[in-house]
């Protein structure tokens, strides 16, 4: 079947918009037939992307894609107005203009805990990179003292005989006497016995 001949596609897509705001479901060609008395195979075979798309838009307001086909949301009192003679179609109509405010509202929220979420996380952020400044900070002023008070001790040790001899490349970092070339090196006493006879 093809597209009736008293219809063009710009007045198709518009009943298809009104077919639209009056169900609360999703629509599908079977529905657009029931509701238009058009084919289900014309609107299957020649509007199925833009059933999808106001599906879409319909159920996920702020995510709907529509690509140059627009879903207004419909003044209430307009609304009103235009099918106040009609109680079963202002029914309809409040309906889905209630369904669909909702489904923008739970979309909007959704966005606001994702936006809350990423703001959360660039906080925390923050706070690591700040902390890992200050642990930076502390490891070079530890780094500084360390120096300094290595710096102290060669010169004590300066002062005596032996000068810079018990800090040699092995011993640079820490005094380990499991080497027993360090045992030897500290060991005043046999390494100087003629002072202890």
């Amino acid at each position: 079947m093809v597209r009736p001949n008293k219809y063009n596609d710009d007045e198709l897509i518009e009943l298809l918009k009104q077919v639209r705001s009056q169900i609360t479901t999703d629509i599908n060609p079977y529905i657009l037939e029931k509701q238009t008395g058009i084919s289900k195979a014309v609107w299957k075979n020649r509007f199925n992307q833009e059933i999808e798309q106001l599906n879409e838009a319909f159920n996920n307001p702020v995510d709907g894609n529509l690509d140059g086909i627009h879903f207004p949301l419909e003044n209430v009192a307009a609304i009103y107005e235009r099918h106040r003679d009609s109680e079963n179609i202002l029914i309809s109509k409040f309906n889905s203009h209630d369904i669909f405010v909702q489904n923008l509202l739970r979309t909007t929220s959704q966005v606001n805990e994702l936006n809350n979420k990423v703001n959360d996380m660039e906080e925390n952020e923050k706070q690591l990179l700040e902390r890992i400044l200050n642990l930076e900070q502390e490891l070079r002023t530890q780094k500084e003292a360390t120096k300094h008070y290595e710096e102290q001790y060669l010169i004590s040790v300066g002062q005596s005989t032996f000068g810079k001899q018990y800090r040699t490349i092995e011993t640079k970092e820490t005094l380990s006497l499991k080497n027993k070339k360090n045992v030897k090196k500290v060991d005043f006493i046999s390494r100087n016995s003629e002072l202890f006879d």
